[in-house]
């Protein structure tokens, strides 16, 4: 046990190193937007509804769950921006960055597209009173995947003041532009197209950062399209899985359930899934920085030591709050009307932390290009479905059955984390630049 000084030596270490100066940047932008966030929902829910707010809610995870390609290139984005970087590939990462301008568009009118045809069928799934909220909704889903992607680069070279200023553009906006469309009497659709427009204006932001530090590049993309290859399919299985277990949930009780039930679901989801996002930046430090590290031929164990650290100390005060007053934080983050929410938040709470510890570990093996965790958690994500699908008596079996199922899903990703099987350069990893 170190002595007094050893830990306050220790302890100023931490701060002053690039992780704890970096989380704090992406944390405090991850808190501001989380706070945003909350004054977007608290204010729909009063302007809304129970039965309006459970659409928009079931619209926004429907984002989530259709969000898995926006979720994979980034991450890939994220890794070979890490990787560029730590070689002093600059010309790479400006071809990069043009490459993913051009292509996003296109993906992102392909998308808008598909929401103008199948804006019938979807509506009546959800029991949506108004098919344009689906268009709006395929608009979102459009700029959303553009935004991220562009963003990662920022994430990748460990640009965090850029990064988290494209973050906070979005924020304002959406509370801003979303909750005043929808106040002035447009509803779900415009508090989604309010949404749209913020997204659009982070993303104009992204683009000028970036092209300040950066040379622009127009020339061909060259990698290693078998280790692309590998690192796509190993991430869009593991997004695939982590998106059903953040979601799928909200999406079955909107289908089995009343509107008023889904609605109070709905408030449970909003007031555990704080606790996820207030842990959702440190997968965005853990990410570029295991990269970098293994790319360097370095140990990244520290990351996630620090990591875990972090996770344990916010989720311990964010578990505390939902056991001692369940009540208050319902009334704050949705109203009295959804006070017979308050006996599910708990157990939910706990769901959501082990979900963020899930994010977090599996971040840290697609840094290091480690996928032994897939097959697990492909496994435990389906048993999850499948359980909601055939026992949904009431909302205390799903509650139950999503908590139980990412305290399985955390079991698996933690296999063999720490061996030293899982902490070696990956064989493809570019080597450090040497000038010549």
């Amino acid at each position: 046990m170190p002595d007094a000084t050893e830990q306050r030596r220790l302890i100023k270490r931490f701060l002053r190193s690039d992780f704890a100066r970096h989380g704090a940047i992406v944390f405090a932008s991850s808190m501001t937007v989380n706070a945003l966030n909350y004054v977007f929902h608290v204010l729909m829910t009063r302007r809304l509804g129970v039965d309006s707010y459970g659409e928009l809610y079931a619209l926004l995870s429907t984002l989530i769950l259709f969000s898995v390609p926006t979720s994979v290139l980034t991450m890939v984005v994220v890794r070979y921006a890490a990787e560029f970087r730590a070689v002093e590939d600059h010309a790479r990462l400006g071809a990069l960055a043009a490459w993913l301008l051009r292509r996003t568009t296109l993906v992102a009118a392909v998308v808008i597209l598909a929401g103008f045809v199948l804006q019938m069928p979807v509506a009546g799934y959800l029991h949506l009173t108004d098919s344009r909220e689906v268009v709006v909704t395929a608009a979102v889903l459009a700029l959303s995947f553009m935004g991220p992607t562009v963003r990662g680069i920022l994430q990748g070279i460990e640009a965090f003041p850029q990064f988290a200023a494209s973050t906070l553009i979005e924020g304002f906006g959406r509370v801003l532009l979303g909750v005043g469309l929808a106040y002035a009497g447009m509803g779900v659709t415009g508090a989604l197209l309010g949404q749209a427009f913020a997204m659009a204006l982070g993303l104009a932001y992204t683009w000028f950062a970036l092209r300040r530090r950066l040379p622009h590049v127009d020339g061909p993309l060259h990698v290693d399209l078998r280790r692309l290859v590998q690192t796509t399919a190993g991430i869009t299985t593991a997004m695939l899985g982590l998106s059903i277990l953040s979601s799928a949930d909200l999406l079955l009780v909107k289908h089995y359930f009343s509107p008023y039930d889904a609605g109070l679901y709905s408030a449970v989801s909003l007031v555990g899934k704080v606790l996820f996002f207030t842990v959702g930046f440190i997968p965005t430090v853990v990410l570029p920085k295991a990269t970098a590290r293994v790319s360097r031929g370095e140990s990244p164990i520290s990351v996630l030591v620090q990591a875990a650290v972090a996770i344990c100390g916010l989720c311990v005060v964010g578990l505390g709050v939902l056991y001692f007053v369940p009540a208050f934080a319902v009334r704050v983050m949705s109203g009295t009307a959804f006070l017979a929410a308050a006996p599910y938040v708990f157990t939910y709470g706990i769901a959501m932390a082990m979900l963020g510890a899930v994010t977090v570990v599996v971040n840290y093996k697609i840094g290091l290009h480690r996928f032994d965790f897939l097959a697990p958690l492909l496994v435990v994500t389906a048993a999850e479905v499948g359980t909601i699908c055939l026992l949904h008596a009431n909302l205390w079996v799903v509650v139950r059955v999503v908590a139980a199922g990412n305290v399985l899903a955390l079991a698996t990703c933690l296999y063999r984390v720490t061996s030293s099987a899982a902490v070696r350069p990956h064989p493809g990893t570019p080597q450090p630049y040497a000038p010549t």
